[in-house]
């Protein structure tokens, strides 16, 4: 994800969409990133401003942030037991979880978001769910920065969704990150209504949607 942040500059305007295609598009596809992705802090201004940038149209989405009701969740949850049905197992994502994942999918979530799996363990937190001793779903902090954790999660197969995973494991991770003096952030895709259900059930307060843009590498020229 890239940031465009600060005031109006025409020199530096000229040159980012070069310096994308020179720059920044060969190291991305020599390590897998297919898509470049795009956040404006000033949400209000940023067509008009993508629009002036870019000469390659980029594409639209939609994201939607939350900001969390500590109050609230304590109320509903403090005491509440992360369950989920008994032929699954939640676990905290330690060590010992990595070698007991011979799939190594949550090695592979982690590394999407984090240099080594050491700097995760040093800052980060998460936790999974298995079932006969395969990976059904993950949550993790996909971002640290001193008291402030981002949430990824993901359940990966369609089958073992609707049962109530993700939220146990949301809550799971919820609560580790308050006993550390944290703050949970939860951000997601407008289209993602599983994820937006979740996060009002866990005192997440729906703020106003705003614009995201995005284009393939392949695309630049």
């Amino acid at each position: 994800m890239f940031y465009l942040i600060g005031g109006s500059n025409e020199d530096f305007y000229l040159k980012v969409e070069s310096f994308i295609t020179n720059n920044i598009k060969p190291v991305a596809l020599r390590i897998g990133e297919q898509y470049f992705n795009l956040e404006v802090i000033a949400a209000e201004h940023s067509e008009a401003l993508v629009d002036r940038i870019f000469r390659n149209p980029l594409k639209r989405g939609v994201r939607v942030p939350f900001s969390f009701d500590k109050e609230s969740y304590l109320k509903r949850f403090a005491h509440a037991v992360s369950a989920v049905p008994s032929d699954y197992e939640l676990k905290e994502i330690d060590r010992g979880v990595i070698v007991m994942d011979t799939g190594h999918i949550i090695a592979t979530e982690i590394m999407k978001f984090w240099r080594s799996l050491d700097d995760f363990f040093e800052k980060g937190i998460g936790y999974c769910v298995f079932k006969n001793n395969v990976v059904i779903g993950t949550c993790i902090s996909v971002f640290v920065s001193a008291d402030e954790y981002e949430i990824g999660i993901n359940t990966y197969a369609p089958e073992h969704r609707g049962k109530g995973l993700a939220t146990a494991m949301a809550a799971a991770f919820i609560n580790k990150c308050l006993s550390l003096g944290g703050t949970p952030h939860w951000t997601t895709e407008y289209f993602r209504k599983d994820s937006i259900a979740i996060a009002n059930k866990l005192c997440f307060k729906q703020l106003p949607n705003y614009p995201v843009y995005y284009l393939a590498f392949e695309d630049f020229i």
